[in-house]
């Protein structure tokens, strides 16, 4: 994954920032810094990353990815590549550029980040992550195997009660898809199941969490946690009837760094003696 050089702009914000120099900016709560604070963790400042991509491709039909009719159905099912690139390279620019604000902030990683694919125009990607950046007070170890800063969706709550079972985010996974839908749309009278839909669904699903999974190993994870998979369509020539499913894999990638340190508190809400709430 690169890290694109950040604006001056942003240069200057952070090393004030780091600088301690003004008050720091979170999307955190007040109950957020206590939960965190219980861990050992502070919060550094707000680390973003952006990117617009160009979905290159150009005038394109059925035939052009090896179609050709039958029946009304596709043959020789292929994936449109420049979407596959065009995601892939939009995801992991923006979250390099986020991962280059965290480090110069000397935080270790960013947690509760909000991560949105958007439409910028006609085949224009624009790829935002917002978090908030977090270091340890005394640990230094919690850093990727690149030695940049975590990255996760996870909130402030949910990182807590991963940290306190000896797990740490390794950064976040992506893996985009798309297939042929193999399907002319028609109309009938009949209901029934779409065999080539179905199919090309499980296809592009199998492929983008395998992406994802892939990833998530050659950064030393052992797991994934806070899936999210989104199943779209595609259409690149409404004349002709296809469409491609497209599916769409964001996750945390997690290893485990210490032995779980579990320390519930737990407090009376209401009293099941008298029925009433505590004082």
């Amino acid at each position: 994954m690169s890290a694109p050089n950040l604006p001056p702009s942003a240069i200057e914000r952070l090393q004030n920032a780091q600088a301690g120099i003004g008050c720091f900016t979170g999307e955190l709560t007040p109950r957020d810094l206590l939960v965190l604070g219980q861990c050992g963790f502070k919060a550094s400042g707000l680390a973003m990353g952006i990117c617009v991509m160009s979905l290159g491709g150009g005038q394109f039909g059925v035939n052009q990815f090896g179609g050709g009719q039958f029946g009304g159905y596709m043959m020789n099912l292929a994936e449109i590549q420049y979407l596959v690139d065009g995601y892939g390279s939009g995801f992991y620019n923006a979250l390099g550029r986020l991962e280059a604000e965290a480090n110069a902030l000397g935080a270790d990683g960013v947690i509760g980040i909000d991560l949105k694919f958007e439409s910028f125009g006609e085949g224009i990607l624009k790829v935002t992550a917002i978090g908030t950046a977090i270091k340890h007070q005394d640990r230094s170890d919690l850093k990727n195997l690149r030695e940049m800063p975590f990255s996760t969706t996870l909130s402030a709550a949910e990182f807590s009660s991963l940290y306190r079972q000896g797990y740490c985010p390794s950064g976040m996974c992506f893996g985009y898809a798309n297939w042929p839908s193999g399907y002319r749309v028609s109309i009938g009278f009949q209901s029934g199941e779409e065999p080539y839909l179905t199919q090309s669904i499980y296809v592009a699903r199998n492929l983008a969490t395998t992406r994802a999974i892939q990833y998530a190993e050659s950064h030393g994870a052992s797991g994934i946690v806070s899936v999210n998979l989104d199943v779209g369509r595609f259409t690149p020539d409404p004349q002709s009837g296809f469409f491609w499913v497209t599916a769409t894999f964001t996750g945390t990638a997690i290893k485990q760094i210490s032995p779980p340190t579990l320390n519930l508190k737990t407090s009376v809400a209401i009293s099941l003696a008298d029925r009433r709430l505590p004082k």
